[in-house]
């Protein structure tokens, strides 16, 4: 199966034995109901792939969630983080906007643009992948390619 889109965007096969988790706990969620797509509970992250769960995730951030997590969150999700390196081959955060929207001062928090900048780096340092999606086609392309170059890179043994 292949995903296609109305404007050019990349083609991603979808691999035979793939299913794609996507947590109960997503408010909005951005897929809609596939063949490939599982809804259940993840204990980390947003979106994962059945079987591998404790192996690779993706968690999903608006702009507003970021700054929660950069500043009063912080001290749990860079605890969550620990615990993701110790178990995870690989691990990613989808946030939904432009970088430009980010690094910006937001009249919902008191965080300034150095703040910002030096958090999200050192996420970045201690491994977390980090994509800034402009748009909803743009965070689905993203986060249904890395979980399914994971998968087939797992069953290849190239993630040992």
């Amino acid at each position: 199966m292949q995903l296609k889109y109305e404007r050019e965007r990349p083609t991603i096969e979808i691999p035979d034995g793939f299913f794609m988790v996507q947590d109960t706990r997503e408010q909005l969620p951005i897929f809609k109901p596939a063949e490939w797509i599982v809804n259940k509970g993840l204990k980390t992250g947003d979106y994962s792939v059945v079987g591998m769960e404790e192996l690779v995730t993706i968690e999903r951030k608006s702009i507003h969630d970021l700054f929660g997590t950069l500043g009063k969150g912080r001290r749990r999700f860079e605890n969550e983080l620990k615990r993701m390196k110790k178990t995870m081959k690989w691990f990613g955060m989808m946030i939904e906007g432009c970088e430009d929207k980010v690094m910006r001062k937001q009249e919902y928090s008191t965080m300034v643009v150095n703040q910002i900048y030096h958090a999200v780096s050192s996420f970045e340092i201690q491994g977390l992948h980090i994509y800034y999606a402009k748009t909803k086609d743009d965070a689905r392309d993203w986060i249904v390619s890395r979980l399914t170059r994971f998968y087939v890179h797992a069953r290849r043994g190239d993630m040992e």
